[in-house]
């Protein structure tokens, strides 16, 4: 068949049916809109998350009391160093400290900005820092979500924090974290080592935990089995099981929304195949006089299906390009809270603009070839009816 012919008939077709055909294309770009969000969110925010981890020491190890993580000695890092295969040991400082007037929690980190093991995680933060000058006055670098949450609380470049002594200590904003970290920062602030004891409250001589670091990871299992057997009121907590925890949380999110989107696009194929199996009298006749003509069915085929995926790869282009724009211009309203709600302050996360291609394929071959493929079946089996018989409806 000509080309031209075709593709005369196909406009003529789609706008001679344009209402039918709006109301397709709308519903499939808020389909479109939605999936291609919902991947959007879960490729940036796993980049994000990868960051997190490859700066994650290969093991942290936690006290545990009464079945209560407490601060540990900060001697015994010594003693993790004397374990065949741990090439470092370092003392952290952390933990929360609440608003009460808010209710919030901030999560503070303690750095000792001298020690190369600090560094060694911290050298893209260190690098961005004149650390002379932070040192020189009472600073810190706080999240943006801390940053808006004390603009909010008219806290105008610094905030007073109150230990447990009642004493009061003034920090000054130097910095907020860079755009892509607050996924895992929003809510944290980094300061000096020694106002973090004093704010949370932990002696010199003390951790929040320690990190090892250990020079061949095929030993891990082995010199975990030595700790444990020494120190046997220790929480072991490798890198492997960090990356779980936010394997697991993903996919219990990713289940849920997928769970929902399921049943939403069952629910538009259902609508659709019973619209298109109930095709008026026109169409059929339509169809019928298409075959008389010297139309054959592959022919008749090749029309519908490309007067759908016009139409449907319309809607994927507009529906992809829209969540572009509502997840890395907007930042997500609505959405983000769905995945970040379990933040401490409200989230104000700024997604680094990350496209999968791969993701992008599999949405349009999760969407497109089942659309396609329901449209088909009811034409096909007009198609192949008798002319005669069609033009008798």
């Amino acid at each position: 068949m000509n080309i031209k012919v075709l593709f005369y008939f196909i406009f003529v077709t789609i706008k001679k049916e344009r209402s039918k055909y709006l109301s397709l294309f709308l519903i499939s770009t808020i389909l479109i809109f939605i999936l291609s969000s919902f991947m959007f969110v879960v490729d940036a925010s796993k980049k994000d998350i990868n960051i997190l981890i490859q700066n994650q020491p290969s093991l942290i190890v936690k006290q545990i009391k009464s079945g209560k993580v407490i601060d540990i000695d900060e001697d015994i890092q010594d003693q993790f160093l004397s374990i065949h295969g741990v090439l470092n040991s370092n003392c952290r400082v952390y933990g929360r400290y609440y608003y009460e007037p808010a209710e919030e929690y901030f999560n503070i980190i303690g750095v000792d900005f001298f020690s190369k093991q600090n560094q060694k995680y911290l050298k893209k933060l260190i690098n961005t820092i004149d650390l002379d000058k932070f040192l020189a006055k009472p600073y810190m670098i706080v999240g943006s979500g801390v940053k808006k949450f004390l603009d909010y609380y008219q806290y105008k470049g610094y905030y007073s924090f109150r230990p447990s002594n009642r004493s009061i200590i003034k920090l000054y904003i130097y910095s907020t974290f860079q755009k892509d970290l607050n996924i895992v920062s929003s809510d944290t602030i980094i300061m000096d080592i020694s106002y973090a004891r004093q704010i949370l409250d932990i002696k010199n001589n003390k951790c929040s935990d320690i990190s090892l670091d250990i020079e061949n990871l095929t030993e891990q299992t082995t010199i975990l089995d030595k700790i444990k057997a020494k120190y046997w009121d220790m929480l072991l907590i490798s890198k492997q099981d960090i990356s779980k925890y936010y394997t697991n949380f993903f996919s219990y999110k990713s289940s849920l929304f997928f769970l929902l989107y399921f049943l939403s696009f069952i629910t538009f194929i259902l609508i659709l195949y019973q619209r298109y199996s109930l095709i008026n009298s026109m169409e059929k006749k339509q169809i019928a006089i298409f075959r008389i003509l010297g139309w054959s069915i592959l022919d008749i085929l090749k029309l519908k299906i490309i007067e759908n995926i016009i139409v449907f790869f319309s809607a994927f282009i507009l529906g992809v390009n829209l969540a572009y724009f509502y997840i890395f211009v907007l930042n997500a309203p609505i959405l983000q809270n769905i995945f970040f709600g379990f933040l401490n302050l409200s989230t104000d996360i700024h997604f680094v603009p990350t496209v999968d291609m791969l993701s992008i394929f599999s949405i349009f071959l999760f969407f497109i070839i089942p659309l396609i493929s329901i449209v088909l079946y009811p034409i096909w089996k007009i198609a192949i009816t008798s002319p005669t018989e069609a033009l008798k409806y």
